[in-house]
C-alpha cells in the first residue's frame, strides 16, 4: 500500500506487490517462523541474482543475501490495521477529504511512507481519527510543513488522549461505521462526530470552540 491509495474510511488496491523474504521471527502466539527459503522460490532467486553484487554485499541482511535482516514486528505487518499517510495534505479544493484514516486488511504491507497501528477496537479508534475532534487535535499538536501538509508521525497520533471505553456510545459508532457505505456524506460524518463528542463528555461551548477552531483554520489554507 502507497499513501495514494489510502483514503478516508477506506483504501484502492493498486495490484502491487512485495517480495518479503523474511528472516524467520516469532508471532504474538510465541509460534517460531522459519525464515523464507529463497530455493522454494526459484523464479525470485533468478530476478534476485540480477543484483547479487548489490544484495551480497548488504549489511542488514538475514541468513543469506536473499533474506531481510530481523524484524521484531514483522508479524504486525500480516495483521489487520489503521493504516495512514506520515505526510498528509488538505485538499484546497474539499476539507472533508482530511484527515485519511483506512483500516487495511490482513495480509496488506504498507510502504515507509505510511504509518499503522495494530490492535483491539480498531473500528472505535477510526472513527476517533477520522472525526472533527481528530482534525482539533492535529492542528493543534502536530508539525505543519506548511499549511497544506501535516508531519503525521506516530509519536504525534499515539499522544493522542483516548477516553475511558463507554460500551453504549462504543456500539452506536461502530454501528454507525457497519451501516453506512459512504463514509463521505456530510450527515454521516456530523453524525460521528457528535457521538465522538460525547465519548468525551465535551459540553456545547467546547463543541462550538472546536468546530470554529477547525473551520478557521482550514478558512487560512482554502486562501493561500
Amino acid at each position: 500500500m502507497r499513501g495514494r491509495d489510502i483514503k478516508r474510511y477506506g483504501y484502492e488496491f493498486a495490484d502491487q506487490y512485495l517480495i518479503v523474504t523474511h528472516n524467520g521471527y516469532i508471532d504474538n502466539d510465541g509460534i517460531e517462523v522459519q525464515h523464507i527459503d529463497i530455493e522454494n522460490y526459484p523464479v525470485i532467486k533468478a530476478y534476485l541474482n540480477e543484483s547479487w553484487d548489490i544484495i551480497s554485499k548488504r549489511t542488514d541482511k538475514g541468513v543469506t543475501p536473499y533474506n531481510l535482516r530481523n524484524c521484531a514486528y514483522m508479524d504486525d505487518f500480516s495483521k489487520q490495521k489503521i493504516v495512514w499517510a506520515r505526510l498528509m495534505r488538505i485538499s484546497k479544493k474539499d476539507n472533508n477529504e482530511f484527515p485519511r484514516f483506512a483500516i487495511v486488511d490482513e495480509n496488506l504491507l504498507v510502504q515507509d511512507s505510511l504509518c499503522f497501528i495494530t490492535g483491539e477496537q480498531l473500528d472505535l479508534l477510526l472513527a476517533v481519527l477520522n472525526s472533527d475532534l481528530g482534525v482539533f487535535y492535529f492542528f493543534t499538536n502536530i508539525v505543519s510543513l506548511d499549511e497544506g501538509g501535516l508531519q503525521m508521525r506516530q509519536q504525534f497520533i499515539e499522544q493522542m488522549p483516548i477516553p475511558q471505553n463507554n460500551s453504549v456510545i462504543s456500539s452506536e459508532i461502530i454501528s454507525l461505521l457497519d451501516s453506512q457505505k459512504n463514509k463521505n456524506d456530510v450527515l454521516f460524518r456530523n453524525t460521528v462526530n457528535q457521538a465522538v463528542y460525547r465519548l468525551y463528555g465535551f459540553s456545547s461551548d467546547e463543541i462550538v470552540f472546536i468546530e470554529e477552531f477547525n473551520k478557521a483554520r482550514f478558512e487560512s489554507i482554502n486562501i493561500r
